[in-house]
């Protein structure tokens, strides 16, 4: 089977955890402010089915993806998850689209992708003010509305000068609020991307 997409990882936890809310009635929220609904939902296939995503978009599938597609689409359509694809969203616009969500459905958890393409305030002069800025607002409504957020973060480039290239907290990008806030930084790491010669082709 071809290896992975970068995000197909993610995409595989984040259906995991859908499901698992499925089963309490709860659903997840996707904010995507990067991608449609479509490229999502192709995405979230793909890692479904372990079928390689270019592969879907092109629809140049063969006779032995079939199964796995099947199977993959009857899964995700038993999940509860509602997708936003509106761009350039700011923090209070997101929260207002969060909390009207939540007020139709069983909020379990948000996804949003990425922090980097939140709209920052004008207000702040410095990247990291509005960054430690929306880091905290999202943390509070988290604790206020109980659910889980899940915020997705790019890296600096000071990781590709490190010799093993394993991400470390540091290399969070723009601010050091991110850390702070934070419960939970999970970081993927796929060594075949540096080591081709690894012998775990295919895992993060």
């Amino acid at each position: 089977a071809p290896a992975p997409q970068p995000d197909g990882d993610v995409l595989s936890a984040l259906a995991a955890l859908v499901e698992s809310h499925r089963k309490t009635g709860k659903w997840c929220a996707v904010f995507s402010l990067e991608m449609s609904s479509e490229q999502v939902a192709t995405r979230l296939l793909a890692a479904e089915a372990n079928i390689n995503v270019s592969a879907l978009s092109k629809a140049d599938i063969t006779q032995a993806d079939t199964p796995r597609l099947l199977a993959g689409t009857q899964s995700l359509s038993r999940c509860h998850i509602v997708i936003d694809d509106t761009a350039s969203l700011g923090l209070p616009a997101l929260k207002s689209r969060i909390r009207r969500i939540a007020n139709e459905r069983n909020i379990g958890c948000i996804l949003i992708d990425y922090l980097g393409l939140i709209d920052k305030d004008t207000r702040f002069t410095s990247t990291a003010y509005a960054v430690g800025e929306i880091s905290r607002a999202l943390k509070v409504m988290a604790k206020e509305m109980d659910i889980s957020v899940i915020l997705l973060c790019q890296l600096n480039r000071e990781v590709e000068g490190r010799e093993d290239h394993r991400p470390q907290l540091a290399d969070l990008r723009d601010s050091g609020s991110i850390e702070q806030d934070a419960d939970v930084v999970m970081m993927i790491y796929r060594e075949e991307v540096y080591r081709p010669e690894a012998n775990n082709h295919g895992k993060a």
